[in-house]
């Protein structure tokens, strides 16, 4: 029997939240150990992919922890979901001022978007 494998995409940026690309990576770590348990030979897998619209092989969070081993994103990447992270900002309106220099993000999220990507995001990154 082949199992369903449910791919996240987990968008890394400079000044992201470390936590926003951790926790949704750990909490599905968990998931496919208590899938494994309940039901040995057909859980669905779970993989976490951390990559970036930049095609950048290391980002440094906010917290200035460096997030490296990223992935290239492929011409043709298929993920079930694509999870943007919360970004370091002090004002809320930091954020739209300096949307242009998000254009890459959005650019990979416009193409995500047309394709049927189911697309979240995690506090700022919404």
């Amino acid at each position: 029997m082949t199992r369903k494998t449910f791919h996240l995409g987990l968008m890394a940026l400079d000044g992201c939240m470390l936590s926003s690309l951790s926790g949704p990576a750990d909490a599905l770590r968990v998931a496919q150990t208590l899938a494994e348990i309940r039901s040995p030979n057909d859980a669905p897998q779970f993989e976490s992919i951390v990559f970036s619209a930049r095609n950048a092989k290391r980002v440094r969070s906010e917290s200035g922890i460096e997030i490296s081993d990223i992935k290239p994103l492929g011409r043709d990447q298929h993920f079930d979901l694509v999870l943007v992270p919360g970004i370091n900002h002090h004002r809320p309106g930091e954020l739209w001022q300096r949307r242009a220099e998000f254009e890459p993000e959005f650019s990979a999220l416009r193409a995500f978007h047309l394709r049927g990507t189911r697309i979240a995001a995690t506090c700022s990154g919404t």
